[in-house]
């Protein structure tokens, strides 16, 4: 029973964790591709592409997640569920440090 507790707050933990990281990346990108003072689109565009763009971006994470739980719940029948949840756990560590870096 210990077992099945310390697993629980463990996943649910990771759940916090992803939640929080997507939570902060929206107040961060808006200004990002719709203040048309910051540098990561040309000051010329248009606000129409700038909502493109800013779309795009916020469409990446849940295409990524549409796509990739299929493959990784494919490689978990054959290399086992709690090797490919450890490798997915740092993956996503990974990519927030990146993407902390980038901006």
């Amino acid at each position: 029973m210990t077992s099945f507790r310390y697993v629980f707050w463990a996943l649910c933990g990771l759940i916090f964790i992803d939640g929080i990281g997507l939570g902060l990346i929206f107040p961060i990108l808006t200004p990002v591709f719709l203040d048309p003072h910051h540098a990561i689109v040309s000051v010329g565009m248009s606000s129409g592409w700038r909502n493109f763009y800013y779309g795009l971006t916020l469409a990446v994470f849940p295409l990524g997640l549409f796509f990739s739980a299929p493959l990784l719940g494919d490689f978990s029948d054959g290399l086992g569920r709690r090797k490919i949840l450890i490798f997915a756990v740092y993956a996503v560590g990974l990519c927030y440090i990146v993407s902390g870096l980038a901006i």
